[in-house]
């Protein structure tokens, strides 16, 4: 159920001091049960952070509702208005599952200053990070430096290719990068 008085736990990350992952952090949460709303907050040098997600609905499940969409480089402000009208599509809790990025998030992926100008600054992209997971593909303007496997650290199935799957309830998502040959590895 929902709980805000944050007493399931607390724990302490270290920072990646190495590679292209300098500077960032993670935590990775198990034994959710399925549907169910998690408050957590973030304290970073005495500045804290609060938000809640919905954990993953029960394979069983017969149906999901999720968000699309891509190619918001560029245009910021048109982005922060879509992503202001999925804010408030997400007050309809069917829709707090995850929103998947059809790429070219950035005009320029080698760019750091780039990611933060067109993407992690933007108020209402901000908003709807803090409480619902956000998945994308690989854009050709977001190639670059690695900065993209930087932000989106998934668990690629290759090391050329920056593509992978995952379940989520009754749904297997499949990402796919469009920028490398070859065949997908297993069943999908």
């Amino acid at each position: 159920g929902d709980n805000t008085l944050y007493d399931l736990g607390e724990n302490v990350t270290t920072e990646n001091s190495a590679g292209r992952n300098q500077h960032l952090h993670s935590y990775t949460i198990t034994g959710l049960v399925p549907g169910a709303v998690y408050y957590y907050r973030v304290t970073i040098n005495e500045k804290t952070y609060t938000g809640s997600f919905r954990a993953a609905a029960a394979a069983s499940a017969t149906d999901l509702n999720f968000m699309i969409y891509g190619d918001t480089r560029t245009l910021t402000d048109i982005h922060n208005t879509v992503a202001g009208a999925i804010i408030s599509a997400l007050q309809e809790p069917s829709y707090n599952t995850f929103i998947l990025g059809a790429g070219d998030l950035v005009s320029s992926g080698e760019d750091e200053d780039v990611w933060e100008r067109e993407f992690f600054n933007l108020g209402n992209v901000r908003r709807y990070t803090a409480s619902v997971p956000f998945i994308s593909a690989v854009g050709n303007h977001d190639l670059g430096a690695g900065l993209f496997e930087k932000y989106f650290p998934y668990p690629y199935e290759t090391t050329e290719g920056r593509y992978w799957s995952f379940d989520y309830g009754p749904a297997h998502i499949v990402v796919l990068d469009q920028y490398v040959q070859g065949t997908w590895p297993g069943n999908v």
